[in-house]
This record gives structure tokens, sequence and C-alpha cells, in this order.
């Protein structure tokens, strides 16, 4: 079955990264890609569109994806999810940034841990992970 999905989109932080927030429009839970930079303006669309923040999704764990991850989620009581294979480059974020000359803020660990074929599911959606 096909639902309608919601869709916000920002290009945060000095490399202006793609964060997606994505919703039900039936229930209105909701999950943010990649908040890389910049919480407190996610948040703040997150608050404008009524969205309930139910879990952080990082495509990867490059520190520019994962910059926010910590301010998010608890601020929303998100739980973090991100594939297996991002592990150690979620834990190493902040020396990865200072070799770019940036700082970030370490990121939570995850809460799940993602494979190939997992379903993320927010309200009545359902997203199928595939590791490229």
């Amino acid at each position: 079955m096909e639902h309608e999905i919601l869709l916000e989109h920002l290009a945060v932080g000095p490399l202006q990264v793609n964060c997606f927030l994505v919703a039900c429009p039936e229930t209105m839970e909701a999950m943010i890609i990649d908040p890389g930079d910049e919480p407190e303006r996610i948040l703040q669309v997150a608050e404008r569109c009524a969205f309930k923040v139910r879990m952080v999704v990082n495509t990867h764990g490059h520190f520019d994806h994962v910059g926010g991850n910590q301010a998010v989620v608890t601020a929303c009581g998100a739980q973090l999810l991100i594939h297996k294979g991002d592990l150690r480059l979620l834990r190493s974020a902040e020396n990865h940034a200072r070799a770019y000359g940036l700082q970030t803020t370490p990121s939570p660990p995850p809460d799940r841990i993602l494979e190939e074929g997992d379903l993320i599911e927010i309200g009545q959606l359902a997203f199928e992970v595939l590791h490229v």
C-alpha cells in the first residue's frame, strides 16, 4: 500500500549537508535523516511542522552527517539508527572533523544498528534499508 509522505529539506553546516525530515501525515510521527549540524534550526522546522520526532537516521557516519545527533536525540527522546558498516566512522567523527579543521559534537551510541533489508517504520510509513 502506498502512502503520502511529508518531507522537509534543509542544507546544514559549513559543508551544506542535506538533512531531511520525513513524516507520516496520518500520525505526524517523523524521522530526521542526517542532522549534520544546526540542530536548533532542524528542531525549529520539526516544531513548526508539528512533527513528533521518533528517530534519527544517519545515512553514514561522516562527521558532517552526525554532528547534530546528540542535540536532536536529547531534545526529542528519539532513537538513533545507523548501518553496522558505519559504526567506526560514527565513533571517530570528532577526529575526522579535526582533520578538516572543523569541530563536531560527539554522537551518542546508536539505539538500533541497521542491516541490508531492515525496515524503518515511522507512523504508517515503511522504508527498506539499502546499503550502497
